[in-house]
């Protein structure tokens, strides 16, 4: 109802209307009207939409985006204000055109700040790492909150510090794992061999070894061999 423009006849989504009687817009008033406080589009601007038929585009008219159009992309209006669909949601919640990189660097930012907070107060020289000898490990320079607890010889990594207020003593890390497949000595299936394996050092075995040894009484199994197994009570 501004600028007189009819409805739509072309292809579905090249031109969408909003609103009802008095207030119905066509997409260019429409978007005209938020992004200038409710005042309608001049008439001065009708003929610059007007020119541009509804096939080849040539994608966002927001100049801080200009992205271009491609198949599987969802564009809004036509001439300079069409807009990508990000662009074109950014508009109607906000009323202002939508600025790509510095959205981006708010959100990295944002990421930054999130992985800094709660971080160590502790001075650098005073960050002498776990102090458990069975462990030893060194603390990174950005340090998270919560991985490190107590200073100078309290100084515990995480896992140090809960294992010694549970059960009072230093923690022994585990040592490596050595996967070199199932210890059966009437199995020897190799790691690529088995699907799944348990536990570690002679003590590893492929699962088929593991639950016979498990079910019965740490007798080991005799592949392609016929044994009478404990029933499950």
């Amino acid at each position: 109802m501004n600028c007189g423009r009819g409805e739509w006849t072309g292809p579905p989504g090249t031109l969408c209307f909003h609103g009802f009687g008095e207030e119905r817009r066509c997409d260019a008033c429409y978007f005209s009207r938020i992004g200038n406080d409710g005042q309608e589009r001049p008439s001065e601007e009708w003929y610059v939409v007007l020119q541009y038929p509804y096939t080849g585009m040539n994608g966002c008219g927001n100049p801080l985006c200009a992205a271009p159009e491609a198949a599987g992309t969802m564009f809004h209006g036509i001439g300079i204000y069409r807009r990508c669909n990000p662009c074109h949601q950014y508009i109607a919640y906000s009323g202002r055109e939508r600025n790509p990189a510095q959205l981006a660097q708010t959100k990295q930012n944002r990421r930054e700040q999130r992985t800094l907070k709660g971080a160590s107060t502790i001075p650098a020289e005073l960050r002498t790492g776990c102090q458990n000898p069975n462990c030893l490990k060194p603390e990174p320079v950005i340090l998270v909150g919560g991985d490190f607890v107590g200073k100078g010889a309290e100084r515990r990594c995480k896992r140090c510090y809960i294992h010694r207020q549970k059960h009072k003593n230093e923690r022994t890390p585990e040592p490596e794992m050595v996967k070199d497949g199932c210890k059966n000595p009437n199995c020897l299936v190799s790691e690529e061999g088995a699907k799944i394996l348990h536990g570690s050092g002679e003590e590893r075995r492929c699962q088929a070894c593991y639950m016979f040894k498990r079910r019965n009484d740490g007798r080991e199994r005799v592949p392609g061999v016929r044994q009478k197994q404990k029933k499950r009570t």
